[in-house]
């Protein structure tokens, strides 16, 4: 018995400022605690309840959450949890020390806001467990939350409150792009104008201007101000006061590169900010600007100055950067790694070192040892730093590919020459040690050396108001320039002393400030990069969908977006991204310029209410923004993490853009505000195949006709204790709970016979049975389990070529894969078996929602399962988008951290493809569907009418088409063979045996048809499932009925002894026995029975099976291939290109049963005539396939012979030919020769859509012949 405890406690928890409260809310809970299972344990051991949530405050304890959505955005809260009630854990559940040491001592409310596309949000959550002072775990069984709320104008706002500005600079002018590397005093001359192919003659130097946001980051956090378009940079024009720019003018002009120093006034240290996403940063000139900026001078201040200041702080920073440990973040190292004891030396020289101040050594590093092991750092000789870094062991070796650590020291000089060594004690197995960067801070003298001397001033203390700086060693020829803000450059007019030779500047400041001092010669020259077109992203309006691509790709962007214009009734507009980087990342290739741009866009749109929706990046993204590795392909920049050596947190993702509103962006936290995919693509080719399966499967909506639109496959992996089993079992439940009706395909792999190979262990049955599965097209594949870039599991269910040999054009699934790294997008080193699926020109997926680095069970499972309540809660699955989708159900899970690394790579604007109308049953042997309670039977004959309606349940009375009847057997109980020790049993129902299947005429909306239930159904009682799918050519419809009961077989049918009939030809009708036929012969066959004939498996090997030549372990099995006849379920035919066959006599044996397990075989004799000839061809493919209009059959010649011709044969599938073309191929050796095929027969009628097998015949002179063949899928025309 569970004993109960009476435990008062009172928390509350002060959000803003406390005031008279509007409203109080209390409600009162009581948790339902009980037994973790597989899919519900947050981790393992732990109990849960019933509506518990995931955050990351919690880690791995389950969270009690309260919601208070849709609220004004200055409301406030305050919370506090009372009548708390007490009990023990439940028996036999024991926490791990892990999950023990998260147990908080006291109840904790965390109060959390957020805006949802401006509607805003609160949050309430509490881990409902505590811990007493003696250690004692008890859970909360129940309570009262109470929740203040105020509204006192505090709260967030729904506006960003930027004021974006309406014109860019690049909207007017003539601009050219500079690039620099770094820091320093840049001169553009009159001589650098030519070379550049600028003429500079009718240049007015009253005009010319300079624009640049020079290196530095920019800020994460939306609150964070940030340069909105490009800033002026003042500049020094010698020569111009004539009104044209001469032999001997110039341009002068300081410029910031892509290392920034900030610093700390607390430990008044200096740290260097490097550019993550740039080595070298761009300027842009224009020379025709209305309002340039200048270099002014700034005099001295007349007070008396408080303090004098003779020295300044001076750096060395090293950070190679040469190398991506993990391919993951944003953190790179030195490439020389260390590998032994011997330490890397780097001799330094500051000239006038202050050897009475401390100089401060700075190290970051990281170690990957099994022991704990130790980095040293050592200046002149004498050790200064130790860091340790930890060892590593059990799964952190597999997680962790190094251990960082930054350690500093400081020391005090003995001369200007400073000695660093860095080193590394190689502990423990195979250690390898990495060198982020080390730096050193001296302080030296302030006297003038030579060339560019840049030089800190950082104010010592508040009352020092009046520094006066002295810089010493001068002539009187040095400039002195203040360059603390690049776009307010002075030339500082200092007071030279002639006798001291030393300039002094006064100035009013208790800010820190930057000077350089040079002379005329020491300036750099900028690197011309190229002329800027003119253009003005900030006058634009907010539009419902925006395309980001390169300029490379932005004719197949544009063709998206004129798709979704006119099927989707979106506006669109295509961005180049290389516009984006211009006005928003100033010239740097900066993921923050994306979110920048879009949120202009969100914030103009929030207040005219049509804020964007969806945000496609279309281009491939890489780890590298630098392009350090070989082919690197950053066309379109992705979100790295901070994190680089943590595989279970470093991430990349594309939510980043979508984090838009006020207090969002930071280290990628926030609620998505749109939906968003990306194009993995980087060539015009891959671009063309993505867009062409989108238009397919868009423009075909809702002719993209086929019952695989009824039809769902969910994969789950072995062991982990049936977790990847439990899970994907539930998700499958939720589909037939949300959406019933759909044939749901099981593939869990326990419940397959496992093999051992040379390789390893293989599921072979559930491989076939997956790739067979995706071939016949389904709506959803839905794999949980282990996984990689490679495939899926440890056995290898899925690789790389099983993705590339689908053939599913006409069935485009959405893949989503709740396991690791499937889709990682970002290793150009790397196509990632997810980008395959998207890229598959011949099939493959229509999209994936998939993650692209190391992911956890839990998690994804929380992600797909909100995903299917959102999509089909209320029985419209084409409502919400991809896009809507994987939006809505992070936000569900208030986009969790960890579920960063899930993404969409797909079209966000894309519906998917379900039917809209419905199919209902009306009666049932001539009884009304409500009221039939007949018990069904195997062999008797069943009638069914029914109509097909429209969403609003009226009858189509204008439908007439073509209805598709599945029969699948009633639900049959099947349990997973243990294979692996981290296996248990598991028993599943499973609905996909086929019964029967047929097609009927839908005649002014209504039907009937009539069929015999097979001998091999399940005996037992139980109610089958019959799947339906009908349409007529421009509509399409869906229905299923599960209240008809089954039991028991027909005693009368039983009797039954007829075989089935079988005819059968070879290459066309007219053939006989013996006849010659071609190499790779047509095989025609119509088979009928009395009962029924059995195409669907029933029964051990009792399918339709054609075997050539006595070779059974060949055996072709055409259940597949057969198509009953319309309204006629009894007879039906099939036709199947037979593979190349040798020159001979051959056997075909053709064998079928009917559906009371009578057998019925044909055998045919033929032969294949010798052939002397050597030509040959290969390479064949078909572009596109499936096709609308026309399609082109490609294929490649293997010889040089000119007397060739060429013949095209189409047929359908009851075996009748219906093209014919030959034609004249010009045979050169290699030679790619095509024909095309219009979709017309030889009367010139169209065919209708469907299947075609088809072959190319090559006859030489002699009358040899070879031959291939293949299928043509023809769609239905939009």
């Amino acid at each position: 018995m569970k004993k109960i405890y009476q435990f008062h406690l009172l928390v509350i928890l002060t959000v803003l400022a406390t005031g008279s409260f509007a409203a109080e809310l209390k409600i009162s809970k009581t948790l339902d605690w009980k037994y973790p299972s597989a899919t519900t344990t947050i981790s393992e051991g732990l109990p849960i309840f019933t509506g518990f949530g995931i955050r990351d405050y919690a880690e791995t304890l389950p969270v009690f959450i309260w919601q208070l959505a849709d609220i004004m955005p200055q409301t406030t809260a305050n919370a506090r949890v009372e009548n708390i009630v007490l009990m023990e854990p439940l028996p036999g559940v024991t926490l791990s020390p892990e999950d023990s040491a998260l147990v908080p001592d006291h109840v904790n409310p965390i109060i959390t806001r957020s805006i949802d596309r401006g509607t805003h949000s609160l949050e309430i959550g509490f881990i409902p467990i505590v811990k007493t002072a003696d250690g004692k775990i008890f859970l909360i069984r129940s309570f009262d939350l109470i929740i203040d709320t105020q509204d006192d104008g505090q709260g967030l706002k729904q506006a960003s409150g930027i004021i974006w500005k309406e014109q860019s600079k690049l909207a007017t002018g003539t601009w050219y792009r500079l690039m620099i590397s770094s820091d320093g005093i840049y001169k553009i001359t009159y001589n650098d104008l030519v070379v550049w192919g600028i003429d500079p003659s009718g240049i007015d130097p009253a005009r010319i201007g300079l624009y640049g946001n020079g290196g530095a980051i920019i800020p994460e956090a939306n609150k964070a101000s940030f340069p909105d378009d490009l800033l002026s940079v003042g500049i020094e024009i010698s020569g111009g006061e004539d009104g044209s720019f001469d032999q001997g003018d110039y341009i002068r002009f300081w410029a910031n590169g892509p290392q920034r120093w900030t610093y700390n006034t607390s430990s008044k240290k200096f740290k260097q900010n490097k550019n993550p996403y740039a080595t070298e940063v761009p300027y842009f000139l224009n020379i025709d600007d209305e309002a340039p900026s200048r270099v002014t001078i700034k005099n001295n201040v007349t007070n008396d100055p408080t303090h004098i200041v003779s020295t300044f702080p001076d750096f060395y920073y090293f950070k190679p950067d040469s190398l991506s440990v993990s391919r993951t973040g944003r953190t790179w190292v030195s490439k020389q790694l260390f590998r032994s004891t011997e330490p890397r030396q780097f001799n330094l020289n500051f000239p006038n070192t202050v050897l009475t101040s401390a100089a401060t050594i700075e190290i970051s590093v990281a170690g990957w040892s099994n022991t704990a092991s130790n980095f040293y750092a050592g200046v002149n000789g004498s050790q200064l730093i130790k860091t340790v870094i930890k060892g590593l062991n059990g799964n952190d070796l597999f997680y962790f590919t190094g251990v960082p650590a930054t350690k500093a020291q400081g020391f005090f000089p003995s001369s200007d020459n400073i000695n660093v060594s860095i080193w590394y004690d190689m502990a423990g197995s195979s250690p390898v040690g990495y060198l982020d960067y080390f730096s050193l801070q001296v302080t030296r003298k302030l006297q003038y050396t030579n060339n560019q001397m840049p030089v800190f001033y950082s104010p010592e203390r508040e009352s020092l108001k009046i520094p006066e700086v002295v810089f010493s060693n001068l002539t009187g020829s040095q400039h002195i320039w203040d360059v603390t803000q690049s776009d307010s450059t002075y030339n500082c007019n200092y007071v030279f002393d002639n006798e001291l030779n030393t300039g002094r500047i006064r100035m009013n400041t208790t800010a820190l400030h930057r000077f350089v001092v040079f002379e005329d010669g020491d300036e750099y020259t900028p690197e011309f990069n190229q002329p800027v077109p003119n253009q003005n992203l900030h006058a634009l309006q907010p539009v419902d969908y925006i395309i980001i691509t390169p300029d490379s790709l932005i004719s197949e962007a544009e063709r998206l977006a004129g798709l979704h214009h006119n099927y989707s009734n979106l506006s669109c507009r295509v961005i180049p991204i290389e516009q984006v980087i211009n006005e928003f990342g100033g010239g740097i290739a900066d993921p923050m310029a994306i979110r920048g741009f879009m949120r202009m866009l969100y914030d103009r749109g929030l207040s005219q209410g049509n804020a964007p929706k969806y945000l496609l990046l279309f281009g491939d993204g890489s780890y590298d923004p630098l392009n350090r590795i070989p082919n690197n392909q950053n066309l379109i920049p992705a979100y790295e993490s901070l994190e680089s050596f943590n595989l279970g947190t470093s991430y990349v993702t594309d939510d980043f853009f979508g984090l838009l509103d006020e207090g969002e962006g930071d280290s990628a936290n926030g609620t998505l505000d749109l939906g968003i995919g990306r194009f993995p693509v980087s060539t015009i080719k891959q671009s063309k195949e993505v867009v062409d399966k989108i238009e397919f499967y868009l423009t075909q909506q809702p002719k993209s006709f086929g019952d695989w639109r009824n039809r769902f496959t969910f994969i789950a992996d072995d062991e982990d204790s049936n977790a990847h089993i439990d899970q994907s079992h539930k998700l499958a439940l939720a589909i037939d709970t949300l959406l019933p009706g759909q044939v749901i395909n099981k593939v869990y792999l326990d419940a397959y016979v496992q093999t051992s190979t040379p390789s390893g262990n293989r599921y072979p049955e559930a491989q076939s049975a997956l790739n067979q599965y995706v071939n016949d097209g389904c709506q959803v594949v839905n794999y949980t389990g282990h996984g990689g870039e490679l495939g899926w599991s440890e056995e290898k269910v899925l690789e790389i070529p099983d993705i590339e040999a689908w053939d599913n054009y006409n069935g485009l699934p959405l893949f989503i894969t709740a396991t690791c790294e499937f889709s990682r997008f970002d290793d150009p080193g790397l196509l990632s078996a997810g980008e395959r699926v998207l890229l598959n020109p011949n099939g493959g997926g229509i999209g994936l929602i998939t993650t692209t680095r190391l992911a956890y069970s839990t998690i994804n499972f929380y992600l797909n399962e909100s995903l299917y309540q959102i999509w089909f809660a209320n029985s419209k699955p084409r409502d919400y988008t991809f896009g809507d989708l994987i939006r809505l159900s992070k936000n569900a899970n208030k986009n969790d951290s960890r579920m960063r690394n899930i993404t969409l790579l797909g079209d966000p604007a894309l519906r998917p493809d379900f039917p809209v109308n419905r199919i209902r049953i009306t009666t049932v042997n001539e009884t009304p569907i409500n009221n039939f309670q007949s018990t069904l039977k195997a062999l008797s004959e069943i009638t069914v009418e029914g109509e097909v309606i429209s969403p609003s349940a009226s009858l189509l009375g204008n439908f007439n088409g073509v209805l598709a009847y599945r029969l699948y057997d009633k639900p049959m109980n099947t349990t997973t063979l243990v294979n692996d020790p981290k296996s248990k049993p598991f028993t599943f129902p499973v609905t996909n045996q086929q019964l029967i299947q047929g097609r009927a005429t839908v005649e002014n909306g209504k039907f009937r048809f009539t069929f015999i239930a097979p001998r091999d159904m399940q005996m037992a009682g139980g109610y089958p499932l019959l799947s339906l799918y009908a349409t007529d050519s421009t509509d399409d419809a869906t229905g299923h009925e599960k209240r008809l009961f089954f039991e028991g077989s027909d005693p009368q049918g039983l009797a039954d002894d007829q075989p089935p009939v079988i005819q059968a030809w070879l290459d066309d009708r007219s053939f006989r026995n013996g006849d010659k036929v071609n190499q790779t012969p047509l095989l025609i066959a119509d088979i009928s029975d009395n009962l029924g004939v059995n195409f669907a498996g029933l029964g051990f090997g009792h399918d339709i099976t054609a075997v050539i030549d006595n070779l059974s372990s060949a055996t072709i099995v055409l259940n597949s291939y057969f198509q009953p006849t319309l309204d006629n379920p009894r007879s039906g035919s099939l036709s199947i290109m037979l593979p190349t066959l040798s020159s001979g006599v051959h056997t075909l044996v053709l064998r079928a049963f009917d559906i009371n397990n009578n057998a019925a075989s044909l055998t045919l004799s033929f032969y294949i005539g010798e052939s002397t000839s050597e030509i040959s061809f290969s390479d064949i493919s078909v572009r596109p396939n499936p096709f609308t209009e026309t399609t082109t059959i490609w294929f490649s010649l293997n010889n040089n012979n000119n007397d060739l011709t060429a013949t095209l044969q189409i047929y359908d599938l009851s075996g009748r030919l219906v093209y014919l073309n030959t034609t004249t191929p010009e045979a050169n050796t290699g030679k790619m020769v095509s024909i095309t095929w219009d979709g017309k027969n030889n009367s010139n009628a169209l065919v209708p859509y469907g299947v075609y097998p088809a072959r190319i015949i090559l006859i030489d002179k002699e009358g040899n012949s070879v031959s291939a063949g293949f299928k043509l899928i023809k769609a239905v025309t939009p």
